[in-house]
């Protein structure tokens, strides 16, 4: 799995806004079409497409 990368001001608002703290989590994929975060401990993927409200 690849590693993430801790969040920018920009994607901590965007994990915050569906109820996770930024804190928890590093961010894997940001392209135009998908974000995707990986949880620091458990290794738990979380994704989403940018169709999607942020």
């Amino acid at each position: 799995m690849k590693h993430g990368l801790k969040p920018t001001a920009k994607q901590r608002k965007r994990i915050t806004a569906f109820g996770l703290n930024p804190d928890d989590y590093l961010v894997t994929k940001d392209t135009p079409t998908f974000f995707q975060i990986v949880h620091r401990e458990t290794d738990e993927v979380k994704s989403w497409s940018r169709r999607e409200k942020f």
